[in-house]
């Protein structure tokens, strides 16, 4: 009984204050799920007749479709030959660097043989003379 009574007092109560500059959410009408939308733009109409039949449209297919792979094929050649072309530049530039590099080396290289080949002179040092008398 007390449950009951509990219940109809909130019930009871008022319902909470709004603040007069909130917006108060409003409901929307549910939105249905449509089987049948409404059509897009449409082109232009073609000739007034019947459509032609699958036998007349089967060839025209198999010429986009081979006009297509024929594109993708070449597609996937130009980008072969583009890694190709950079692989041969990275290599050049690499056998470029090699070279500069080895020709550093040897010119370094020289002039460490020269050093060895010859006997290192002593300085001369000058013989101060002390007071002279």
């Amino acid at each position: 009984m007390k449950a009951r009574a509990a219940s109809l007092e909130r019930m009871a109560r008022p319902a909470r204050k709004v603040k007069p500059d909130r917006k108060v959410p409003v409901a929307r009408p549910a939105r249905r799920a449509s089987p049948v939308r409404k059509a897009g733009p449409r082109g232009e109409a073609g000739p007034p007749g019947q459509l032609p039949s699958i036998e007349q449209v089967i060839p025209w297919l198999h010429l986009i479709f081979d006009a297509w792979e024929d594109h993708r094929k070449m597609r996937e050649r130009e980008a072969a030959e583009r890694e190709a072309a950079a692989r041969e530049a990275a290599e050049r530039e690499a056998a470029e660097r090699r070279a500069i590099e080895a020709a550093m080396h040897d010119d370094d290289g020289d002039a460490d043989d020269d050093d060895d080949d010859r006997h290192k002179e002593k300085k001369k040092h000058k013989h101060k003379h002390k007071d002279k008398k």
